[in-house]
C-alpha cells in the first residue's frame, strides 16, 4: 500500500505507478469549499489504513491536485473529471468505478474492504492501536442533547435573522417609495 501526492511534479512517477496497480484516487483543488471540508475525513482514512499491520492491499492511496490532473491529461491516466471533489477507483490507469458514497472515513474504509481492495489483519496477538492509549470521546446522550439543542438555537436564531432582513427590506422600499412620491410633488410645485 502507497499513498501519494500527485502534483505536476509526482505526476510522471505516479503514471508509471497506475498501469499497473489499483488507485484510489481524490481529484481535488485547494481553494474547493467541498475539499476542504472533506479534507480532514481523507487524512484520517490515510492514517487508518497506513497504520503498522492493520491492512494489506496493492493499492496506491493518491490524492490528485489540479497541477497533477494537468500533467495526467497529456497520459493515459484518467484525469478528465467534471467537477471536484470526485473519488474513483482506477484500474491500468483507468476508471474502473467512482465513489459516491459519504465521505467519511469509515464510509472510505468499508467500500475498501467490501470491493477486495483491502483486507483487514485480523491477528489477535496484536493490539490494533499499536499498543497506544485511545483517546476515548464521550459521547453520552446528555451531551448529544446539548449539541442538537445548540444546532436548533442556531438554526432559529438565523431564521430570525432572515425575518429581520425581510422586514427591513420591505421598510426600505416603503421608504423609496415614499420618496419617490415626495420628489414628483416636488417637482410638480417647482414647475408652478
Amino acid at each position: 500500500m502507497k499513498l501519494m501526492n500527485v502534483n505536476g511534479e509526482t505526476a510522471d512517477l505516479f503514471s508509471n505507478l497506475a498501469k499497473t496497480t489499483t488507485v484510489f484516487a481524490k481529484y481535488y483543488s485547494p481553494t474547493c469549499p467541498a475539499c476542504i471540508a472533506m479534507n480532514e475525513e481523507w487524512q484520517n482514512m490515510e492514517k487508518e489504513v497506513s497504520r503498522h499491520d492493520a491492512y494489506n492491499g496493492d493499492i496506491i492511496i493518491a490524492q490528485i491536485d489540479p497541477s497533477g490532473m494537468k500533467k495526467l491529461a497529456s497520459t493515459t491516466i484518467y484525469s478528465d473529471v467534471q467537477y471536484v471533489p470526485t473519488i474513483v477507483v482506477l484500474e491500468n490507469g483507468n476508471k474502473k468505478q467512482e465513489y459516491n458514497e459519504e465521505r467519511t472515513a469509515d464510509k472510505m474504509i468499508s467500500f475498501l474492504l467490501q470491493n477486495d481492495y483491502l483486507v483487514k489483519n485480523n491477528d489477535n496477538n496484536k493490539p490494533m492501536n499499536g499498543g497506544r492509549k485511545i483517546r476515548r470521546t464521550n459521547f453520552s446522550t446528555k451531551n448529544i442533547r446539548n449539541r442538537t439543542k445548540n444546532i436548533r438555537n442556531r438554526t432559529k436564531n438565523t431564521c430570525n435573522h432572515t425575518k429581520n432582513n425581510r422586514k427591513h427590506t420591505k421598510n426600505n422600499r416603503k421608504r423609496t417609495k415614499n420618496n419617490r412620491k415626495r420628489t414628483k410633488n416636488n417637482r410638480k410645485r417647482a414647475k408652478k
